[in-house]
């Protein structure tokens, strides 16, 4: 495996995010591929498009502030990545670690279609190995994109935050890419 992968991480002043780096650094892809980013500030949107011009990395992993990130994550979305150049995008769900009833059953909720309808890709676990989605599928606490389509796209609209992801998502599928989830 090849690619160098940047991660950004982007989190409040003073906030502890040895958690999050500890799942990075776990991680089986080589360490050397990886550069890490953690951007401190009050709007994530611009702490991102910040570090994105810094990246020297082909894909850029974003992941949030208390993301516990899995040891296989970067190579299997690497993976994906070297067998087609037309995927710009990989991504996967956000599972949630719940310890209360309350957080459990709101955990059922988003992972139900019934409730959330299509978005409820986003939190739930993948029965298949991997399939072509779209921004109802993915959630940028765990998403992976090619750094020059990033910059094809025009980086992440900074007005829109929350959910600025669906739009460069749809700009960048507009593109005629292809998102894997």
């Amino acid at each position: 495996m090849s690619l160098k992968v940047t991660v950004i991480i982007p989190h409040r002043v003073g906030e502890n995010i040895e958690n999050t780096l500890a799942g990075i650094y776990m991680s089986d892809y080589d360490k050397n591929k990886i550069e890490i980013f953690q951007a401190e500030g009050t709007h994530p949107t611009v702490q991102r498009n910040e570090c994105i011009k810094k990246a020297s990395g082909d894909i850029v992993y974003f992941i949030d502030n208390d993301s516990m990130v899995n040891p296989d994550n970067i190579k299997k979305a690497v993976e994906i990545f070297e067998k087609n150049e037309n995927v710009a995008i990989v991504g996967g769900p956000a599972i949630h670690k719940t310890n209360s009833s309350k957080e459990k059953y709101i955990d059922k909720c988003m992972r139900s279609y019934y409730a959330v309808g299509p978005i409820a890709n986003r939190y739930g676990v993948n029965k298949t190995s991997s399939r072509e989605g779209t921004d109802r599928d993915v959630i940028l606490c765990n998403l992976f994109i090619r750094l020059n389509v990033l910059f094809e796209a025009g980086l992440f609209n900074e007005s829109l935050y929350p959910n600025e992801e669906n739009a460069l998502i749809d700009k960048i599928l507009s593109l005629c890419y292809k998102l894997m989830y």
